[in-house]
């Protein structure tokens, strides 16, 4: 069998070779996000959003590749997306790679607290990307404190988003939800709001609040509509397309695999 193997790799190394990457997505990391970021719980914050984003693109068969924070510039030209899952500390000459990639009408999917540390992991004074992403911090940290309880009862987990119930009124993204208005959800959501004059960007979920598991009688939505959003999305002034994860539904996916997370 080994010699089979190694004649048919002989045969077929002109395929094997100097190979171009033909993926039109690019999957941002950065070893200093790890470092910095991760720090003591790398799992909930840089491993699961990671595997949570590459189960999603493979669910919807879109082919991508690994980009290095760094070389963002050099693999712009190949790519029409960059993902940044768990993508908190980034430095300086990363986000001006950033800008010129979306300056020229690219695609971004952001998630958590994307760009909110500087290089060496510490929180940065102004949110530095507000004119690329239409978006900025709003200071809310909801839903789950700390890695999520893997206990199907916790009450702080049983949270969900909502859809609006007109389906003229939803954005293309959430096609396929068409049944159903509510989602589960069941982790952290890191409030975000438009930047003043970005009204493109536009909630697409919102967060429903913790509610009882049990006893039946009790379980029902107190608060079932919120003005938080979970979800964003949006096309910039430049023709570029923008989606936002404040809740890191990233997570959840590679956390629990439940399909709906995948749509």
């Amino acid at each position: 069998a080994q010699t089979e193997v190694l004649a048919w790799h002989r045969n077929n190394e002109r395929y094997l070779f100097h190979r171009t990457p033909v993926a039109p997505v690019g999957l941002v990391w950065s070893q200093e996000n790890i470092e910095f970021y991760g720090q003591d719980d790398v799992q909930e914050r840089i491993a699961l959003p990671w595997r949570g984003m590459a189960l999603a693109l493979r669910h919807a068969r879109i082919p991508f590749i690994p980009v290095h924070a760094d070389h963002i510039a050099r693999d712009a030209d190949q790519l029409s997306a960059l993902v940044f899952p768990g993508m908190a500390a980034l430095t300086d000459a990363q986000l001006a790679a950033i800008r010129a990639f979306a300056a020229t009408g690219k695609g971004l999917l952001t998630s958590g607290l994307f760009a909110r540390l500087d290089g060496d992991g510490q929180p940065r004074s102004a949110f530095p990307l507000g004119e690329v992403l239409g978006l900025e911090p709003s200071d809310g940290h909801l839903g789950v404190q700390g890695t999520p309880s893997a206990a199907w009862d916790s009450l702080e987990a049983h949270t969900g988003l909502r859809l609006p119930e007109a389906l003229s009124e939803r954005h293309p993204i959430v096609a396929g939800f068409q049944d159903t208005c509510t989602l589960p959800f069941g982790s952290t959501l890191e409030a975000m709001r438009p930047v003043p004059g970005a009204a493109w960007m536009k909630p697409v979920a919102t967060f429903i609040p913790p509610f009882p598991v049990y006893p039946p009688e009790f379980s029902w939505m107190a608060e079932p509509q919120t003005d938080i959003a979970a979800l964003y999305a949006g096309t910039r002034p430049d023709g570029g397309r923008n989606v936002h994860f404040a809740a890191n539904v990233d997570a959840c996916l590679a956390r629990g695999r439940l399909p709906d997370h995948a749509g």
